[in-house]
């Protein structure tokens, strides 16, 4: 998998409008934050692999719902979209206890990034996630 979050984060650095230094910034401002939702301590990786962990998860599961919600973001050659059953493993990964990232990062990186199709007014990580998992549950 984490070949496919390299690809998407490159995927997210094109669709954004703003550099990777700006995102890195922007995850290391909430670190402490981050840090604090977690039971492991990361005394293992250092600040920067951390913020760049959260930047390779993040910016994958933002992309992962976009692609959910809006099919003009999915292409043909596509390695998850391509293929139903991988998309049914992704979407049963991420919900995963241990496989989650805080909601607060990823508002604040598609906010950041600003993907605006054709003069729109932006997307709305709720949204995206709303639509991620009533696909991946069904309507309540």
């Amino acid at each position: 998998m984490e070949v496919h979050k390299k690809l998407y984060l490159k995927e997210f650095l094109k669709l954004g409008k703003v550099s990777v230094e700006k995102y890195i910034v922007a995850i290391a401002e909430r670190e402490t934050r981050l840090h604090n939702c977690y039971a492991d301590n990361f005394d293992k990786i250092t600040s920067p692999d951390f913020v760049k962990m959260v930047l390779l998860d993040s910016s994958f599961i933002i992309v992962v719902f976009l692609k959910l919600s809006l099919f003009h973001f999915r292409s043909n050659n596509d390695r998850i979209f391509s293929k139903p059953w991988t998309v049914e493993e992704v979407k049963s990964d991420m919900c995963l206890l241990e496989n989650h990232i805080q909601f607060f990062i990823l508002d604040d990186l598609l906010k950041l990034a600003e993907i605006r199709i054709q003069g729109s007014a932006g997307y709305s990580m709720i949204e995206l996630t709303r639509v991620f998992f009533t696909g991946a549950f069904g309507d309540p």
